[in-house]
Parts: structure tokens; C-alpha cells; sequence
């Protein structure tokens, strides 16, 4: 990705087919702060490996990833780990 002008509002890219990019800025001293959303790996996830299925051969990242962040930001009550093992 090549950079073809900057100022202090904007930015312009340059590419040689369409393509969809997501850039932000931060405040670098934003980055040193403590940041805890509550999820728990092992708590909150989804108790079995990711190792795909007939359907999706390569694993179903984004499912599992967006349903347990998910669950996890609605408030949920119940742990997910232990409340699918019924």
C-alpha cells in the first residue's frame, strides 16, 4: 500500500485493485492504560477446539469468536463453558 499524500486531516492511498482498509489513530498514551472488558479465556469461550467441520474445512473462527465476545458483552448470566455441556 503506497502512500500518496498526508496532512494533518487525510490520508491518500494508492492500490492497484479495490480493496477495503480500515485505519484509525490513537493517542499513544491511551495505549498504556489498564483495559479489562471482563472476558475470561476458558470461561467465556466455547469449550470445544476449533478444527472446522464437513462444511467450513478451515475452522469457524469468526462463529466462535463473535458468539463468545458476544454472549460475553450482552451481560450474559451464565457462563457459556459450563451452561452448553447440558
Amino acid at each position: 500500500m503506497n502512500t500518496v499524500a498526508q496532512d494533518a486531516g487525510s490520508i491518500t492511498l494508492a492500490t492497484r485493485h479495490f480493496s477495503k482498509f480500515f485505519i484509525s489513530a490513537i493517542d499513544l498514551n491511551l495505549l498504556d492504560q489498564d483495559i479489562d472488558s471482563g472476558y475470561q479465556p476458558g470461561v467465556d469461550d466455547w469449550q470445544f477446539v476449533n478444527n472446522g467441520s464437513f462444511i467450513e474445512k478451515g475452522g469457524h473462527c469468526a462463529g466462535q469468536s463473535v458468539s463468545s465476545s458476544g454472549i460475553t458483552s450482552l451481560g450474559r448470566t451464565v457462563r457459556m463453558y459450563i451452561s452448553t455441556d447440558l
